[in-house]
């Protein structure tokens, strides 16, 4: 039968795995135990349970977030800028863009001089500085110029551009068309178009709104952008509207596209209308 190892040797077998700390040796580390344990001090342990892991966990995540910000969270470069107020604004390097309603414009400041890109959600008229290739991202395609001014009213799945000065290119899919001053592009759900108008003409920048053929669910949901109100209708892009309306007010506005379509229209109260 084999001897049993005394408590000396077990500690010193269990202490072979150890780091002595301080640049202490073993045999002056042991020295300590031994002391520690003559003592009768006793040693207050800690256990392992599922609290102090949520509470070990909490500070290790807190610790984690705060180098993630401290790193890559403290540079201005990753910074958008948004700008969704209407009315005329200046960009970083001398262009302007106009804003219309329910709509806005997003771009990386600290790149904008050399990129000149940025994204639009609805509806803006930009003055371009004339310069290196100016290009504006929606969600129906991208537009390219270099001085320039222009139109872009991107809204659902409807894209529509018109030039003024210039040239402009639209990349909608993988059609690619050029615009001259006094040409449109127009792309929806039936289909793209290339088409003319009028730069002369009033539009929405002085209060008006015009329309030429035009899907009468899309002149519905203009009118709701442009009064703040829901209007019901359940007719399908089948019937057209040709004409315009004026930023009076919503009822001026549904009496004249509803009498030009022969329909008429109701107030439902609390900015609600139905077109039948």
């Amino acid at each position: 039968m084999e001897k049993p190892e005394s408590k000396e040797e077990v500690v010193r077998e269990a202490m072979k795995s150890w780091r002595v700390p301080g640049g202490l040796s073993e045999h002056a580390a042991w020295e300590q135990v031994q002391e520690k344990i003559a003592s009768g001090k006793k040693v207050k342990i800690t256990p392992f349970t599922p609290n102090n892991y949520r509470i070990w966990a909490t500070g290790a995540v807190a610790a984690c977030l705060i180098i993630f910000v401290f790193f890559y969270g403290s540079g201005s470069s990753a910074e958008e800028v948004k700008i969704s107020e209407v009315g005329i604004h200046a960009l970083p390097e001398g262009s302007t863009v106009l804003l219309n309603k329910a709509s806005a414009v997003y771009y990386q400041p600290a790149s904008f001089q050399e990129e000149r890109s940025l994204k639009l959600d609805g509806e803006a008229f930009f003055e371009v500085k004339e310069g290196s290739t100016f290009s504006v991202e929606t969600q129906n395609g991208r537009i390219n110029v270099l001085g320039t001014s222009f139109n872009i009213k991107s809204f659902g799945s409807v894209l529509e551009v018109k030039c003024y000065t210039g040239k402009v290119e639209v990349q909608s899919g993988s059609q690619s068309s050029v615009l001259f001053p006094g040409k449109s592009f127009r792309v929806n759900p039936e289909g793209r178009e290339l088409g003319s108008f009028d730069p002369q003409q009033a539009d929405w920048r002085q209060g008006s709104f015009y329309f030429e053929n035009t899907p009468l669910n899309e002149v519905v949901l203009e009118m709701e952008r442009q009064f703040n109100v829901d209007i019901l209708y359940e007719g399908g892009s089948d019937r057209r509207f040709t004409g315009m309306f004026s930023q009076g007010s919503a009822e001026e506005a549904l009496s004249i596209v509803a009498a030009s379509m022969n329909l008429s229209f109701q107030n439902l109260g609390n900015n609600r209308y139905l077109i039948q």
